[in-house]
């Protein structure tokens, strides 16, 4: 009986908490991918101006 409810209930929930845990990692992902590009294109070439490169 318990094994039947661990199944039924134990195992769609895990796949839910498990997808939701890669979601939210690729989501972040983007935000940093875009992150580190905004400085590459923004603060990148600030730094060189004002170091005088």
């Amino acid at each position: 009986m318990t094994g039947h409810l661990l199944v039924w209930f134990g195992l769609p929930a895990l796949l839910v908490v498990a997808s939701l845990f890669m979601w939210i990692y690729a989501v972040r992902s983007r935000r940093l991918a875009r992150f580190r590009r905004e400085v590459d294109e923004r603060l990148i070439p600030e730094l060189d101006r004002a170091a005088g490169v």
